[in-house]
């Protein structure tokens, strides 16, 4: 049984890096999800949220980001944010279960 759980966790974790690469060379990612399902997501340095965020703003095919989940708690959002304020081409963002920003 566990073995089956670090297969399918590996697997996410290996299509998110896949997505990363994919964002970073503007390929043609048009949606993202980040979700707390995955354990790999509190593995993120703060300089990696940063890059990402980076790396999203860069990109001009994203046009979507859903954040579930707890996938990023509210320092690492920061982080994740600093990095993504110049977007031009993100249209949309969804937060689901995120406490923090619904209790606001």
């Amino acid at each position: 049984m566990y073995a089956i759980r670090d297969d399918w966790a590996r697997a996410r974790e290996e299509e998110f890096r896949d997505l990363l690469i994919s964002l970073k060379e503007n390929n043609s990612v048009t949606h993202m999800e980040l979700s707390g399902r995955y354990d790999f997501m509190a593995d993120f340095t703060s300089e990696e949220l940063v890059e990402i965020g980076r790396d999203i703003s860069n990109n001009t095919l994203l046009d979507s980001i859903s954040l579930r989940d707890h996938a990023l708690d509210v320092e690492d959002m920061s982080f994740f944010f600093r990095g993504l304020t110049r977007s031009s081409s993100i249209r949309s963002m969804i937060f689901n279960g995120h406490t923090a920003i619904n209790s606001y």
